[in-house]
């Protein structure tokens, strides 16, 4: 349990820091939380809802979705 729960949290770490490194930034501009879905979508080129969708369809289908917003939140930046 332990294991699987430092894993997880590793990942999480790992995913955070490359989202970091790739320019990555949360767009106040369209955001509805914290911007981080904007701002994915943004550096993707695809429109907000599809991403908000997705973190909305991982927390209700699958309990994930919520920890890697919060942590996105805290690590990237604002864009200016």
């Amino acid at each position: 349990m332990i294991t699987s729960f430092v894993l997880l949290v590793g990942g999480l770490i790992c995913f955070a820091v490359i989202a970091k490194k790739t320019g990555l930034k949360r767009d106040r501009q369209d955001s509805e939380i914290a911007g981080v879905c904007s701002g994915i979508a943004k550096k993707f080129g695809v429109k907000p809802l599809v991403v908000r969708a997705g973190f909305v369809l991982s927390v209700l289908l699958f309990g994930f979705g919520i920890l890697p917003y919060i942590i996105l939140w805290i690590v990237l930046e604002e864009e200016k």
